[in-house]
């Protein structure tokens, strides 16, 4: 069966992903006079950008020049030296700059911490050892913002698209095969130059603080064509409020007011006031710390949750005092209120291992990444506000570069050539994807390898468990491909009751099945490879930091498959 394929007409530069990297990395591709289109599997400003479970995001930048230089040696210090110090720099100088072409460009309002609040506690940055500057992101006001801009630029959107896969000509980039989830079809873009901002390795968890849209599948899309994975094994573990509601990021900074307990009532042996003192400094959770020991009690209670209730002060904080209105408003939740909380996955510290300049490094030309889907900017643990800053700062970066780089293709003497190469290129892959093969149970293997990711790869990881489940996965992918079948392989009485529709379902759903495997496999490789414990990335069997593995870790795929090299 052979599917109507959509072909647009062509773009200068295609972004995927519609959150906070998404839209800069459109907006500033837009600016420098780009054709832009953004695809989102979501709506139209979604995924961990805008996700529903907070009130919205902080945002920090250095006070000034010599406080950019203390900013980027904190940030190799927090990230336990595994960050790429070039990366760090070029983020950290842009950071001020991003802001204030948010605040006077995108006409953007951002929220001030008042000059009393500004040196309170509360506003320290997790895992900072001092204040930095302070701003706060609110959903409502990036949207508004975002939109005018979009109308404004010509920007288009296809909102419910999910990339199935990049597609090159002659080692360039031509443009990317995506799938449209309303009309059931795939969708050939052709683009000399693609940003994926598609965010983290989030969706391979369940449950999970990662939003539905984040289908955490780029990855592995970028590792077939020749880029590679940089500190993929250091995921955030938040504490989640799991009841009265489901799913609603904790306050860390409340920690110090409260009575941990476990189901029958009784104090965990952790939760001692000067480590509910500690632990309220930052969100995440770090094995680098005295104070992981509570999480990791939390971790090992039969349910994996623990209850939590308050004594708290006369005078709240101005910071925590906006957490607490904001969860009565969302949620009907008061600080008399009993929660149960547990370590939720959260967002990645690691992932495509990028340039300076957003370049996929590895990666055909014309690739680019920014936000939460690359890496090399962050170590093994991440300053608070650093995630909003990382998607301003290389969403702008990567969406000017792929915007030049588009123009110069269009401007060279072979522009004519590449164009027709680019085209062909885009009609053969629409072709191979149709005439490609189902995976019959590819929805309950969706949710296997969930469960296997789930079940290894946050508090409890070891050597032995993780090689029991990269077995498991590689287990899958035999089954899967020994009972995938073509359409002309079904009998003929079958083919005659299946629509065009439901057939296009099956092969976007085994595509997605077959690109989360890949990434799973990635993900397992990555934390076997790092026999240690370093920030948020712990082992049980290897519990302490090793001076000898403090490098990057880098996961390419060859033709021998998925393999791990160390980066000096």
């Amino acid at each position: 069966m052979h599917a109507d394929t959509v072909y647009t007409a062509p773009y200068d530069v295609l972004v995927v992903g519609s959150g906070i990297a998404g839209c800069t990395a459109a907006i500033s591709a837009a600016q420098a006079g780009a054709r832009v289109v953004l695809a989102s599997y979501g709506p139209l400003f979604s995924g961990s950008s805008f996700y529903k479970g907070t009130w919205g995001l902080g945002l920090i930048a250095p006070l000034n020049e010599a406080d950019e230089k203390d900013l980027e040696q904190t940030i190799l210090s927090v990230g336990c030296q595994v960050a790429n110090p070039h990366l760090v720099h070029t983020f950290v100088h842009a950071i001020q700059s991003s802001i204030t072409w948010l605040e006077h460009e995108c006409h953007t309002k951002l929220r001030h911490a008042s000059a009393s609040a500004a040196l309170q506690r509360d506003y320290l940055p997790c895992f900072d050892h001092k204040h930095r500057r302070w701003y706060g992101l609110e959903h409502d006001a990036l949207i508004q913002s975002f939109r005018t801009l979009f109308k404004k630029l010509g920007i288009t959107t296809l909102p419910h698209h999910s990339l199935l896969d990049l597609i090159e000509s002659h080692n360039c980039i031509a443009g990317a095969l995506l799938y449209d989830h309303n009309s059931h079809i795939p969708k050939s873009i052709q683009a000399p130059a693609v940003v994926l901002a598609t965010g983290g390795f989030g969706g391979l968890f369940c449950p999970t603080l990662t939003q539905p849209e984040v289908l955490s599948t780029a990855h592995a899309i970028a590792l077939k064509h020749g880029c590679s994975l940089v500190n993929a094994e250091f995921i955030q573990l938040m504490p989640t409020i799991i009841h009265p509601v489901h799913g609603v990021v904790f306050n860390e900074k409340t920690f110090k007011y409260a009575r941990i307990t476990n189901k029958e009532g009784q104090v965990l042996t952790q939760a001692t006031t000067t480590t509910l003192d500690a632990r309220s400094e930052h969100g995440p959770f770090s094995c680098r710390l005295s104070d992981a020991k509570l999480d990791l009690e939390i971790a090992q209670q039969p349910s994996g949750t623990a209850f939590v209730t308050y004594a708290m002060p006369t005078q709240v904080p101005e910071f925590m005092q906006t957490y607490f209105e904001w969860l009565a408003r969302t949620a009907q939740i008061t600080p008399q209120d009993t929660l149960e909380i547990a370590l939720w996955p959260h967002a990645s510290n690691g992932g495509i291992f990028i340039a300076e300049d957003g370049r996929c490094i590895g990666g055909p030309t014309g690739l680019y990444a920014a936000g939460e889907a690359c890496g090399g900017m962050h170590g093994a643990d991440r300053l608070g506000g650093l995630s909003s800053a990382n998607a301003l700062v290389f969403g702008r970066i990567s969406g000017t570069t792929a915007a030049l780089h588009a123009r110069n293709i269009k401007q060279s003497p072979n522009a004519t050539t590449s164009y027709m190469c680019a085209h062909t290129a885009c009609r053969n892959a629409s072709a191979h994807f149709t005439d490609g093969a189902v995976s019959l149970h590819a929805q309950e293997l969706i949710k296997t390898i969930r469960m296997y990711i789930q079940q290894s790869c946050v508090l409890n990881r070891s050597e032995e468990i993780l090689a029991a489940t990269e077995q498991k996965l590689n287990w899958l992918q035999q089954t899967a491909h020994d009972e995938a079948y073509t359409y002309d392989e079904l009998p003929i009485h079958e083919q005659e009751q299946i629509t065009l529709q439901e057939w296009n379902d099956c092969l976007a759903r085994t595509n997605f099945q077959q690109n989360l495997l890949l990434e799973a496999q990635a993900l397992v490789v990555a934390m076997r490879a790092r026999m240690e414990s370093r920030g948020s990335h712990y082992r049980k069997d290897f519990p302490h930091q090793l001076k000898a593995c403090e490098r990057m870790h880098r996961i390419l795929l060859d033709k021998q498959g998925l393999r791990c090299i160390h980066l000096t």
